[in-house]
């Protein structure tokens, strides 16, 4: 699946970003299923891309890059996100904030429970 492929450079990264904003795709849910923990975030993600609940109050001068410095205080969930895949440093974001910030509106965290992506996931169902 391409969203477990590892992601060795930036180009990558862009065709990534470039596919994923290119598709439009109408479905009718079914349900959801929530999903807690990095390794099960992980697994669940090689099925389709899932909205996750995190902590955001670093983020204001994110541009590019890994990012990592957040406070990971595990009672705080401020933003929802759709994240739309990984590597094996990084998870791949897509934010609400626009194509202006971060890299085209996406941003890279680092691998593991960054800014607390692992502890309140959904996965929507088909």
């Amino acid at each position: 699946s391409k969203n477990t492929e590892v992601f060795t450079n930036k180009s990558t990264l862009t065709k990534i970003q470039e596919d994923f904003v290119s598709k439009e795709t109408t479905f009718l849910l079914s349900g959801h299923s929530d999903v807690t923990g990095c390794n099960n975030l992980a697994n669940a993600l090689v099925s389709r891309p899932l909205v996750v609940g995190l902590d955001a109050n670093t983020w204001d001068d994110y541009q590019s890059g890994i990012f990592d410095n957040c406070k990971n205080d595990k009672d705080v969930f401020n933003h929802g996100v759709l994240l739309i895949g990984m590597t094996s440093e990084y998870w791949i974001i897509k934010n609400s904030f626009g194509t202006k910030w971060g890299e085209n509106g996406f941003m890279r965290l680092a691998m593991g429970d960054t800014c607390n992506i692992c502890d309140d996931g959904i996965l929507i169902l088909k």
